[in-house]
């Protein structure tokens, strides 16, 4: 079958991303694999859970210098050592995360030989004080989305306040009022 490649790259340019904020993801695939120095790692898929639209993919490196950022991405992603000295990919799939995210500037050649630029979103490492790793586990709702100030995106920060709305489960005595869509 033929792949489009330079039709798809241009429309991904052209309809850009979305901007840099905190959003409320969830792992839709993942990919076990190995970095190009060797060392084990899971490809991650994240998408939004309000809209399912696909963010960013990332890489949790599970061996090598990246390992450290690694197990704190695991460990806001709901694992710890004491509950899982294994995890297998499909353990990933569904599970859901604050994630701090960035524009990143990349520059590509199309099929016509011209240079072209696209952004692309990607976890902002630092981010937070308390989270290194650009990720928050979805129970610890970042403070900034109770403070929105001139930084802040109030859009995204609506969206995301939304989406722990729907992720929420309901309290004793309380009655669920929607259905998640995964």
């Amino acid at each position: 079958m033929r792949v489009p490649w330079k039709e798809g790259r241009e429309r991904n340019a052209a309809q850009g991303c979305k901007p840099a904020g905190v959003y409320f993801c969830y792992v839709r695939t993942v990919k076990e694999g190995t970095s190009k120095k060797g060392d084990p790692m899971f490809e991650v898929e994240l998408a939004e859970v309000e809209t399912d639209v696909v963010l960013c993919r990332d890489w949790i490196m599970l061996g090598g210098p990246g390992c450290g950022i690694g197990v704190l991405k695991l460990d806001a992603l709901g694992f710890t050592e004491e509950k899982s000295e294994d995890v297998l990919p499909e353990d990933l799939i569904g599970r859901r995360v604050w994630v701090h995210m960035e524009q990143e500037r990349q520059k590509w050649t199309g099929d016509d030989g011209q240079e072209r630029e696209s952004v692309r979103l990607k976890p902002k490492l630092g981010a937070w004080d308390d989270y290194r790793s650009g990720y928050r586990p979805e129970d610890d709702r970042p403070p900034e989305l109770d403070r929105p100030d001139k930084e802040t995106d109030t859009d995204t920060d609506e969206k995301s306040r939304r989406a722990m709305e729907l992720q929420r489960p309901p309290k004793d005595g309380e009655k669920g009022e929607e259905e998640l869509p995964f």
